[in-house]
């Protein structure tokens, strides 16, 4: 394997980003390794110091985004969660880039992930695709399918953290057909690879097996 793995996860909410995050640090895949999730609070002061750097080894990205960010026409409180998100976002890749010896990014939610709610308003292929050639490249994509069904009974079961709102499931199918779109670009443009796991307790051990014979 290499010193640096990058890996993230795209679904719809409760598809099972977390859970799969959760199992491949539990079967111990990367037992030399430093290990970053998306818990960016560990990076204090330091973090004004990566967006910085995020900034000038990314400009167009981080440029655009924040571009796409400004115009957005979401809810002051949901744009100010979108910001919130992305700052901390580009700290935490910055910080594993600069990470020194054998370290993997396990990442539940990233670039890929929020582009979905980006362009849920306005979706041209065309501008979805030139914005996906311009994120910092992950070394494997994992894209958790379940049905919706299955994905609103799990998220709105939690004790805490996001649910489901009315407008939420009045925009499902419209966030869905972009996060298949991302799907479609990374396969035809095979930078990285991509695995797709279908996500229920039967097919749990075959995807991490192959996720395990994916890093070989």
């Amino acid at each position: 394997m290499n010193k640096k793995i990058s890996i993230e996860f795209l679904g719809m909410p409760g598809s099972g980003k977390t859970y799969y995050q959760k199992m491949i640090i539990k079967k111990n895949f990367f037992k030399d390794y430093k290990i970053i999730t998306n818990d960016f609070r560990f990076l204090g002061k330091k973090k004004i110091l990566y967006i910085l750097l995020f900034l000038i080894k990314y400009p167009i990205f981080f440029l655009k985004t924040m571009i796409l960010l400004i115009s957005s026409k979401e809810k002051k409180d949901l744009k100010k969660r979108y910001f919130y998100y992305f700052y901390n976002e580009i700290a935490l890749w910055l910080f594993f880039e600069n990470c020194k010896g054998k370290c993997v990014f396990i990442n539940s939610e990233g670039f890929n992930y929020r582009a979905v709610f980006y362009f849920q308003k306005k979706c041209k292929r065309m501008h979805l695709n030139n914005y996906l050639k311009i994120i910092p490249k992950t070394d494997i994509k994992i894209v958790l399918n379940s049905s919706k069904k299955q994905n609103i009974t799990r998220v709105n079961s939690r004790k805490k953290g996001y649910k489901y709102s009315k407008n939420d499931i009045k925009n499902y199918e419209k966030q869905l057909r972009i996060l298949k779109r991302i799907k479609i670009f990374y396969k035809k443009e095979r930078k990285s690879k991509l695995l797709i796991f279908e996500n229920n307790k039967n097919n749990a051990n075959k995807n991490l097996k192959n996720l395990f014979n994916c890093l070989k």
